[in-house]
């Protein structure tokens, strides 16, 4: 299965894409984390589409779930990027519609953090 995987702050968007492989709990880099100016973009949307502008086509390639760290509080896989003002409130579900997905989940940067500590 193929992920993309992210980290939002203020300051900059990280993306990476990864080949997830369940079995083993291993994974392999399909497109390394890549930074974005999060001041730079109109919102994370269009932060995710440029990102994956490189896999139009490439099936084999083309994640099937996302999961984000995003700096703020996440209701409702919603997030309202406070220190982001101009863009929209971030959705999972409009992000997985739009970029193709099966899922996208959007989960505060710490709990993401959190989660790495096993």
């Amino acid at each position: 299965m193929n992920a993309l995987i992210g980290d939002v702050g203020g300051t900059n968007i990280r993306l990476a894409v990864l080949r997830l492989d369940m079995k083993t709990r291993t994974s392999t880099v399909i497109k390394p984390i890549t930074k974005i100016s999060s001041q730079g973009v109109e919102s994370l949307n269009v932060a995710i589409q440029q990102f994956l502008k490189d896999f139009k086509g490439d099936e084999e390639n083309w994640p099937e779930v996302g999961c984000i760290g995003m700096a703020g509080p996440v209701e409702d896989n919603k997030v309202w990027m406070t220190n982001v003002t101009k863009w929209p409130i971030c959705a999972g579900t409009q992000i997985a519609q739009e970029c193709n997905m099966k899922e996208v989940k959007l989960i505060n940067d710490f709990a993401a953090n959190a989660y790495g500590l096993d």
